[in-house]
């Protein structure tokens, strides 16, 4: 993953994205985004930090390219049994059971290169649960943008 600083217009090295408040963040060597260290992005804080931190860092990546209609149907095959129909969690189809992905204050503040990232590489890439499965082999990088756009329609809660 390329990190662009809105601040300076030069890519970080690893280690040195910085902090926001009392939380720190940085890139690895594989481009995995870390928030205070390797396990402190699970929940909902750590992926609020996460999601503040890439946007003031390197602002809101779009995927204006995805097909929401598309990302739609996408989402009711590999989707919905743990995110439920319209994204507010609740599909009991497990335990954990899976929290709202349509969280307003939430959802609404991480960028679409995050959401890319735990589509495609899952959410233990990121130091949320392994139940979230890791995508990349079964969706296409224009899946996930599809997806995202999709995601992106659904009404926060």
């Amino acid at each position: 993953m390329t990190i662009q600083p809105a601040d300076r217009g030069r890519q970080r090295r690893r280690g040195e994205l910085g902090s926001i408040g009392s939380g720190s963040f940085e890139a690895n060597s594989d481009g995995k985004i870390v928030v205070g260290g390797k396990n402190a992005a699970t929940g909902i804080l750590g992926g609020l930090l996460l999601g503040t931190a890439l946007l003031v860092v390197a602002g809101p990546v779009s995927f204006a390219a995805g097909d929401p209609e598309r990302g739609k149907e996408l989402y009711k095959r590999y989707c919905k049994g743990c995110h439920g129909v319209d994204g507010r969690g609740g599909a009991h189809t497990f335990m954990p059971h899976v929290d709202r992905l349509t969280e307003k204050g939430y959802i609404d503040l991480l960028p679409d290169e995050y959401l890319h990232q735990v589509i495609s590489e899952g959410g233990a890439f990121v130091g949320k649960s392994s139940y979230m499965p890791a995508w990349k082999s079964t969706l296409s990088d224009q899946d996930v943008q599809d997806l995202i756009a999709h995601i992106r329609r659904l009404r926060l809660h």
